[in-house]
């Protein structure tokens, strides 16, 4: 053992591996670690150069969209009941208990033979009112004045005709060749035909200066009358058909043949199964913002197909296990069968409110611990990070304010991951 230790090669070893363990210690010491990252640190920023893209900052605004999540659940408002707007008996009924129908599809009938009557004289009457007043638009009220002033014509020439008549039994009488009785006959059948030339007249002139348009707006009003009549009856007809009012499966059904029903009564379900919609939770804040019929935007997270959505009702109370409120929405389009209850979702909720700042690309903006900003360039071409608020955004655009940020001034559109505060940047295209 002692030969082997004073030998030439383990002598020449031992000189090289004690060195080589203390350079080691040396770099792998903390504080040989902290100069070098302290020494890394103090590299000057301005010293980099990035290229980067920018562009003027400008005022704008963008519709305030609330962020949700959520899951597709089957329509709670789904179920629509068959409901009959008239009295009367079933003729016969057309679906089955648990039957899957169409929207439209006959559920029932009622007998409509009294309702088909009144159906029939009204569609005639309506013709009729209607063909009178255009045979009077087209020349009608022309030929009831051509006959007015014809009767009234012929009783002129009848009067005078009388007249000679009464006249001539006079002479007769003063002549001792007619009776007193024959006179005074001719006298009063001439006081009756003058008195007929007169009326026809009156009538004639009447028509002319004033019943043309009076007869126009009766024949007009008749013809309204009609046709709410009409409108009616065939209402009334309508209703001995009893049609599914959505796409769905017919539950409770209450009706056979021959059964009477009364106005308004339910005679079925029509249970839309197939029907989804989305239960979203939001916070209560943003509860108090919240509208029916507000617009939203469906992310289901298995699929990249965006659906079209709309705020049908908003939760009265906050679910004490997440404090949030729930709000559901229905899809604007019913053919959604690649959906599945319970899949997740993400929705874009868009209000009728607009937020007013900057608006600037989306992507420019960069998050750090849940803190926004931007980076501003000045006229040295040199990046500062400032931060920002955002007050709405989309896909593609973002409304921010921030007390460092004015109008035209240049800040990074693109080109900004990772960028340094203080960087130096090349002359990058703005646009």
């Amino acid at each position: 053992m002692k030969r082997l230790k004073n030998h030439p090669k383990v002598k020449l070893v031992s000189i090289l591996i004690v060195p080589a363990i203390f350079i080691l210690y040396i770099l792998l010491h903390p504080a040989f670690l902290k100069s070098q990252e302290e020494e890394d640190e103090s590299a000057n920023p301005e010293d980099l150069e990035a290229q980067v893209t920018t562009a003027p900052l400008k005022t704008g605004e963008l519709s305030v969209i609330m962020k949700a999540t959520g899951t597709c659940i089957s329509d709670p408002q789904s179920s629509v009941a068959v409901v009959s707007r008239i009295q009367g008996i079933v003729k016969e009924v057309d679906v089955l208990d648990g039957q899957q129908v169409e929207k439209g599809q006959i559920i029932a009938r009622l007998e409509d033979i009294v309702v088909k009557g009144n159906y029939d004289k009204a569609l005639t009457a309506l013709q009729t009112a209607e063909a009178e007043l255009k045979n009077a638009e087209k020349g009608g009220l022309d030929a009831m004045q051509a006959e007015l002033d014809l009767s009234a014509k012929d009783a002129s020439i009848a009067a005078d005709k009388a007249k000679l008549e009464s006249n001539h039994e006079d002479e007769l009488k003063a002549d001792k060749l007619s009776s007193e009785k024959a006179a005074t006959d001719a006298k009063a059948a001439m006081e009756l035909d003058v008195k007929k030339s007169d009326d026809e007249k009156r009538k004639a002139e009447l028509f002319r200066s004033e019943g043309r348009d009076m007869e126009l707006k009766r024949l007009k009003a008749a013809v309204a009358q009609a046709r709410a009549d009409f409108k009616s009856a065939q209402w009334e007809l309508d209703s001995t058909v009893l049609r599914a009012p959505q796409k769905g499966r017919v539950g409770g059904l209450k009706v056979s043949a021959g059964i009477p029903v009364e106005t308004s009564a339910v005679v079925a379900h029509v249970n839309g199964a197939g029907s989804l919609a989305y239960r979203l939770w939001i916070s209560p804040r943003d509860a108090k913002e919240m509208t029916l019929g507000y617009p939203v935007t469906i992310y289901p997270i298995l699929s990249s197909n965006a659906i079209s959505a709309k705020i049908v009702s908003i939760g009265g109370g906050i679910d004490e296990e997440i404090g949030l409120i729930p709000v559901d929405a229905r899809p604007v389009d019913e053919n959604l069968e690649d959906m599945r209850i319970n899949e997740a979702v993400t929705a874009d909720i868009t209000t009728g409110q607009y937020a007013s700042g900057f608006l600037v690309p989306v992507s420019s903006i960069t998050i750090s611990d849940d803190q926004a900003s931007v980076y501003l360039v000045d006229d040295k071409m040199i990046a500062h990070a400032v931060a920002v608020t955002i007050l709405s955004r989309n896909e593609e655009q973002a409304v921010i304010v921030g007390q460092s940020l004015k109008e035209g001034s240049q800040i990074v559109i693109d080109g900004n991951y990772n960028l340094p505060d203080g960087a130096h940047i090349s002359q990058g295209a703005s646009k």
